[in-house]
């Protein structure tokens, strides 16, 4: 004959025989193995929870990782095509700067012989002294001596200026109106006897501030 729990309850507790005590045990037993149910149940749906994220993220990370290294696999290519198309280039620009500079040296060859002068005249030398001809070692700037300068090979100028670079282009430009400025204020200085020192002209001083790497606006 098999004793039930309530029996072995009263054999054990015989003053609580078949009372509150052998249901309030049962209560908590039958909770316990509820929380217990639960809680394994939830660790199983936890675990499988974190094995899906790790595999979702690690599937992530690897398409994150490829399209880093497709990235970079466009940005070499790009590279190294630039590399090699700027060193292919090299011989043509230097040649085209060559021509520049020639272009450059057509307009110093042909600028007036007083240009040669105005450099080192004192201040005090400009103005009436030179404009009434007091120094008779300059003689007057023509409208011809101004197109001379600036034409023949200097006008073949703007055919080099895409490979030699905008930096230099606007530097030979500066030097160009900077040169036929300072020729037109000494043509008109000598018609008014009073020639003004070109680096006090305030459109001298707008070219040369154009190209200056540390002016200010």
């Amino acid at each position: 004959m098999f004793l039930t729990v309530e029996d072995i309850l009263k054999v054990i507790f015989p003053s609580f025989a078949g009372g509150a005590l052998v249901v309030f045990l049962a209560k908590n037993w039958f909770l316990e193995r509820l929380r217990a149910s639960i809680k394994s149940e939830y660790d199983r749906e936890l675990e499988h929870f974190k094995a899906e994220l790790s595999s979702k993220n690690s599937k992530e990370i690897e398409e994150v990782k490829a399209l880093l290294e497709r990235d970079a696999a466009i940005i070499s290519a790009a590279q190294k095509s630039f590399g090699e198309s700027h060193i292919s280039s090299h011989p043509q620009r230097i040649e085209a700067i060559k021509k520049l500079w020639e272009c450059l040296l057509h307009t110093q060859r042909n600028s007036p012989p007083v240009f040669a002068f105005l450099d080192v005249l004192l201040p005090n030398e400009y103005g009436e002294t030179l404009g009434s001809k007091q120094l008779k070692t300059f003689s007057d700037i023509s409208t011809d001596d101004i197109q001379k300068m600036l034409s023949g090979k200097a006008m073949q100028a703007e055919n080099h200026r895409l490979l030699t670079g905008d930096y230099l282009w606007s530097l030979f430009w500066a030097y160009q109106a900077l040169s036929a400025r300072t020729a037109m204020l000494f043509q008109t200085g000598r018609t008014k006897k009073n020639v003004d020192a070109w680096y006090n002209d305030s459109g001298c001083r707008s070219i040369v501030q154009s190209v200056e790497p540390t002016h200010k606006q």
